[in-house]
This record gives C-alpha cells, structure tokens and sequence, in this order.
C-alpha cells in the first residue's frame, strides 16, 4: 500500500514538474525571441534569424564614442569637454542599440563626411 501511494506522488510531481509554465509563453510575432514576421522582417531593432526575431550584436560602443569625438571635436579641445562629449555619444550608442555593423561604419570614416553617410551617425551626441 505504501509503494503505491510514493508512485503516485513521484507521478504527481513529475506531472507538476513538466507542465507549462506560463511565463514561458512564446513571444508575439516580430518582437524579441518571437517568430518572424511572414514576410521574414521583425520589428525595429531586430533581425531575423532561423525563423527567429534576434536582437543583432552590440556595437563597440566606447570605441566609437571616441572615434565620433576624434571626427568632431577639434585637435584643441579641452580634456573636460573632450570626455563629455564621449560620454554622450557612449550614452548615444546604447541608447540607440548601434549594431556591430553599424558601429564598424563609424569606426571606419576617416571624415565628418563618411561619418555622415552611416545609418546612425550618433550626430545627437553634440
């Protein structure tokens, strides 16, 4: 009689174990960890992958916080103002959720004019 009342509390438990969680529901469709849209696109600031709405790799955003304040600020700029400005376009950066590519475009301008030409410049960070 024992035997049989431990079998069917381990069962319960196991029972109780493997049922859904609810907070594991899948996402909705385009947004993080959800589906792709049919057309294979997913919201702002995602990409699709394998059938999977994924946020891209982050960019560098020190490095190009530095390299958009070598671009803009001059050779004469105070120390204080120069790690100011790096702080806003830094903030800039990660606000905007610069992608890897999209940082590799800033860190490869040599000019104000190709820094321009990149998807998201980080001109705010002025």
């Amino acid at each position: 009689m024992g035997t049989i009342r431990l079998t069917v509390l381990v069962a319960a438990l196991i029972a109780g174990a493997c049922a859904k969680d609810p907070s594991s529901a899948t996402p909705p469709a385009g947004t993080e960890r959800g589906a792709c849209y049919g057309n294979g696109t997913c919201n702002d600031g995602l990409i699709c992958l394998s059938d999977l709405c994924v946020r891209p790799p982050s960019a560098d955003c020190v490095q190009v916080a530095r390299k958009v304040g070598y671009l803009t600020l001059s050779n004469y700029a105070r120390k204080e103002q120069r790690e100011a400005f790096e702080g806003r376009a830094l903030a800039a950066c990660k606000t905007l959720h610069l992608t890897r590519d999209e940082g590799n475009c800033i860190l490869r301008a040599r000019s104000r004019k190709e820094l321009a030409g990149c998807p998201k410049p980080l001109a705010a960070a002025k």
